[in-house]
């Protein structure tokens, strides 16, 4: 596969504004989305704070990712977008994954409960960027992962034979201890805390 990001320049915004409008469009079939999206110019004009990227796979963008830093210094996945001609083939669970391994340190993501893609994504996404610490909550009508990802050099499972499994407890509020396979992540022991794509 080989999903590279890019740092999304300034003379770029028309097109990842296209991109935006398709995503926020799709979005709001779960939830309540702002299509001005007001947070748009701040991914320019706040370098340390937020960060636009390009996902590009063999030079094509294939979609993009907003990621911001948190008052508390957790990063979180505020925007991430693949294009429908790019789904089903491994490369949105890549590029979430190289996001996340790009900026170390402890996550935050926010899923809208009935946007049922996302919610069997995220999970996939979250195991092969080799989380710690992954918990998972539910708090207005939203799922919500908080994890630590380090800095790697790459996605786990991807570039091999192993299969990347990963399942949490069905239990409403129900968090749990990461247990890392060579397979992945399972999340098998119930406990309390976690955050996605």
């Amino acid at each position: 596969m080989s999903v590279t990001l890019e740092i999304i320049p300034e003379g770029a915004k028309p097109q990842v504004r296209a991109l935006l409008d398709r995503y926020l469009a799709e979005l709001s079939v779960y939830g309540k989305v702002d299509p001005s999206y007001p947070y748009f110019e701040a991914y320019w004009r706040e370098p340390g704070l937020r960060w636009p990227y390009f996902l590009r796979c063999h030079e094509a963008v294939i979609g993009f990712a907003f990621v911001r830093r948190l008052g508390d210094g957790h990063f979180s996945m505020a925007e991430f977008f693949i294009d429908h001609g790019a789904r089903g083939k491994g490369h949105g669970v890549e590029a979430a994954a190289r996001v996340m391994s790009k900026h170390p340190g402890r996550w935050e993501l926010t899923i809208f409960e009935h946007n049922t893609p996302a919610q069997r994504f995220w999970p996939v996404a979250i195991a092969a960027a080799s989380a710690t610490q992954v918990s998972r909550t539910e708090e207005r009508k939203e799922t919500v992962y908080r994890f630590d990802c380090r800095q790697s050099s790459g996605p786990r499972g991807l570039h091999s034979h192993e299969p990347c499994h990963v399942r949490f407890p069905t239990r409403r509020n129900a968090c749990c201890r990461p247990k890392v396979t060579s397979h992945g992540l399972t999340a098998a022991h119930p406990r309390s805390n976690i955050a996605a794509l």
